[in-house]
């Protein structure tokens, strides 16, 4: 069976939940949480990781496990409630979101991006890629 890992992300913590097994983890939604994060993960063979997109908070944990050489797909935070709900979960805690969304990952098929995709800026006028600085069609 595939490890897949759900991160339900907040401002200050990661709620982390590898699936199966429902292994918890929590660590500081910091540099030094995600080099933990990272390095729980090493030895381990992580098929996929989800997280939803939660106002920006996700993108520094998902740039560092991207750069770790880690799938990871960023969904919409209303297809993530949709699941837990067609699973029979209403209860909502992050430790439950965390479980959740690894459970997602189990059924969900990375996209070749989800190893590569670089982190996307759209301050200014036009939409520019961190990576290259160039515009983005």
């Amino acid at each position: 069976m595939n490890t897949c890992i759900g991160i339900d992300v907040a401002k200050d913590s990661l709620a982390v939940c590898t699936w199966p097994g429902q292994q918890h983890l929590t660590f500081a939604n910091t540099p030094e949480g995600h080099a933990q994060l990272i390095q729980s993960l090493r030895g381990q063979r992580v098929d996929h990781l989800l997280l939803e997109a939660t106002g920006g908070y996700e993108r520094r944990v998902r740039t560092a496990l991207l750069r770790a050489g880690h799938p990871v797909t960023r969904i919409n935070p209303q297809r993530a409630r949709a699941f837990a709900l067609a699973m029979g979960t209403i209860a909502k805690t992050d430790r439950i979101d965390a479980a959740q969304l690894a459970r997602m990952a189990q059924v969900l098929v990375p996209s070749p991006a989800a190893r590569c995709e670089p982190e996307r800026s759209t301050a200014g006028t036009g939409q520019t890629t961190r990576a290259t600085g160039r515009p983005t069609r």
